[in-house]
């Protein structure tokens, strides 16, 4: 992805040491972070993604300005993911709602599993709301332990089980 910010080239971000380190299918490094306000314009880029937006409960485009407002309040509540030093998403947890997006070039490599378990250690007791038809989102939170919690309104709620899936991230 252009534009991408590689960490070792920014001075701000080399502080950030990260809280989940793995090997992904293929033989790339993941590693998870604590969001820096630095990663505000990624996430954005990101979330208004046309192949990725479809997922998301609301469609709207988010400004560079709305973005940066947004981030400065809530960046201590996500986790970036970097595969090969290359922003390839994101999860954070407002109001004890879980959001996560995978960059689609990501998708399918365990980048999101390992993101939603890494929020759900700093966040335990968050939930997740699914569009009904995101099968993509279902498949993945149950995959990682989720249960449903209902359905209202075209969404499904998923709360975490209080024991791990077998297949768990230590």
């Amino acid at each position: 992805m252009s534009g991408d910010k590689d960490i070792q080239d920014s001075s701000d971000m080399q502080h950030l040491q990260p809280i989940v380190t793995q090997i992904l299918k293929g033989g790339n490094q993941l590693s998870i972070v604590k969001s820096a306000l630095s990663y505000a314009d990624d996430i954005r880029r990101l979330r208004n993604d046309v192949r990725v937006q479809s997922g998301f409960l609301e469609q709207v485009c988010i400004t560079e300005q709305e973005q940066i407002s947004y981030m400065a309040k809530h960046h201590e509540c996500y986790l970036v993911a970097l595969v090969a030093n290359q922003f390839a998403g994101y999860a954070g947890a407002i109001d004890n709602d879980i959001r996560v997006c995978t960059h689609p070039d990501y998708q399918g490599l365990g980048v999101g599993k390992a993101l939603i378990h890494a929020i759900c250690k700093r966040f335990p007791t968050a939930q997740a709301r699914i569009k009904l038809e995101n099968k993509a989102s279902q498949a993945l939170f149950e995959s990682c332990g989720f249960l449903q919690d209902g359905a209202q309104d075209g969404l499904i709620y998923y709360k975490q089980s209080s024991s791990p899936p077998p297949n768990a991230m230590p």
